[in-house]
C-alpha cells in the first residue's frame, strides 16, 4: 500500500505539473513577463524623454529665448554673467521695456527710450532730447548724470514705423542706438521677462 501511495503521489505531481519541470517552466514564464514589463517601461521612459526634449526645443526656438550677458551695459539692473529670459512672440514694445536685439550679427540688450513717431535731438551741450525735452538723468553712485547724444548719428530725426531708440542703462559706457541708430522691429529678438543672477548659479 505504501508503494502504491507513493506512486499515486508521484502520479498526482506529474499530472498537476508541480514537479521540477513544471517549476522551471513557471520560472521562465515569470522571467519573460518581467523582461517584457521592463522593456515596456524603458520604451515609455524613452518616449517621455523625447517628448520633453522636443517640447523644450520648440519652446526655446520659437516662443522663448535666453542670453548670457557680457559686459555691464545694463548695470545695475543686469550684470555681466547674468542670464536673461525673453519672450519672442511680442511685436509691440513700449518705453522702458527691456529688449534683446541684434545689430551686425551681434546680440545686445537695452531699454526702449523712444518708439515710432518720437523726435530725437540734442541740446547745445550735447544732452539727448526726446520730443524736445531732456531725457531723464541717470542715477549713479548717488549722483545724477545726463544722457549725452553721440556724434555717430545725425540729429534731429524722427523715428519711423517699426523703429525704436534703445539705450543701455549704463549711459557712459553702453553701446546702443546713440552709436548705430534706431533698432528695427525685425532685429528685436524679444522682450526680457526674467533675469537669473550669476551669483545664484
Amino acid at each position: 500500500m505504501a508503494l502504491l501511495n507513493r506512486n499515486g503521489e508521484r502520479n498526482k505531481e506529474a499530472r498537476s505539473g508541480k514537479g521540477d519541470g513544471g517549476d522551471q517552466v513557471a520560472e521562465v514564464i515569470v522571467f519573460r513577463r518581467r523582461k517584457a514589463i521592463l522593456r515596456m517601461a524603458r520604451y515609455s521612459l524613452l518616449k517621455k524623454v523625447i517628448g520633453i526634449t522636443a517640447l523644450i526645443f520648440v519652446l526655446f526656438s520659437f516662443i522663448f529665448g535666453f542670453m548670457t550677458i557680457k559686459g555691464e551695459d545694463m548695470a545695475p539692473a543686469v550684470r555681466d554673467g547674468d542670464i536673461v529670459l525673453f519672450f519672442r512672440l511680442g511685436r509691440e514694445y513700449d518705453p522702458s521695456d527691456l529688449l534683446v536685439y541684434e545689430h551686425d550679427g551681434e546680440k545686445y540688450i537695452g531699454r526702449v527710450a523712444a518708439a515710432s513717431g518720437t523726435s530725437l535731438g540734442k541740446s547745445e551741450k550735447g544732452v539727448l532730447l526726446i520730443n524736445g525735452r531732456i531725457h531723464p538723468p541717470q542715477k549713479k553712485n548717488g549722483l545724477f548724470y545726463d544722457t549725452y547724444a553721440r556724434s555717430k548719428i545725425g540729429y534731429p530725426f524722427t523715428l519711423q514705423a517699426g523703429e525704436y531708440f534703445v539705450l543701455g542703462d549704463r549711459r557712459d559706457g553702453a553701446k546702443d542706438s546713440r552709436d548705430f541708430g534706431p533698432v528695427m522691429k525685425d532685429d528685436i529678438k524679444g522682450k526680457v521677462f526674467s533675469v537669473i543672477r550669476k551669483k545664484n548659479i
